[in-house]
């Protein structure tokens, strides 16, 4: 099982609360699920406002919706007081979200049959942006259109982001329907 990064770096604090470790394992086990609940609260908490440093990008659309081989105008301006940016770029980005079957084993050698989702990148193209001045995007022609399905979805957005050298990199982005 694979958790969100955040979540993954929380886990064994939460793991540490749940069981027993405050007070040298004193605490009553209802204690112990607060602990944790707090500690995964906390820090998700944390993760998410350093993962939203892109609200200092605004981005705008000329249309929310546009169709495959088709141009998307796309207008970049950054928040008042946002500060000095490295190297903004404007792209478009198309997920995929599709279900899988696994077979697993259980402890008995008998199979279970499963179904996970998994997510992936199907498109990604970035070009050079300078806030204030209008970026030409186009859609391609030959990748699928916006398609949200129970076995297979596809969500275009178009993303912005400051590019830094050797730090994350903060972003904003906004959903694109992308019609057939």
């Amino acid at each position: 099982m694979t958790f969100p990064p955040g979540l993954a770096r929380t886990l064994p604090i939460a793991a540490l609360a749940l069981f027993g470790g405050g007070a040298g394992g004193l605490l009553p086990w209802w204690a112990g699920i607060g602990g944790g609940v707090l500690a995964v609260a906390a820090f998700g908490a944390a993760h998410v406002a350093r993962r939203r440093g892109g609200r200092r990008l605004l981005i705008s659309l000329a249309a929310p919706a546009v169709r495959r081989g088709e141009r998307v105008s796309v207008r970049l301006d950054l928040a008042r007081g946002a500060g000095e940016t490295e190297a903004l770029e404007v792209g478009l980005v198309c997920g995929v979200r599709y279900a899988v079957r696994e077979y697993r084993r259980r402890a008995g050698g008998d199979r279970d049959l499963r179904r996970t989702i998994k997510r992936d990148t199907a498109y990604e193209a970035f070009k050079p942006a300078t806030p204030g001045q209008p970026v030409e995007l186009v859609v391609p022609r030959e990748m699928p259109y916006s398609h949200e399905g129970q076995e297979l979805g596809f969500t275009w957005r178009v993303v912005a982001r400051d590019a830094r050298a050797l730090r994350p990199d903060p972003s904003a982005d906004v959903a694109l329907q992308v019609l057939p």
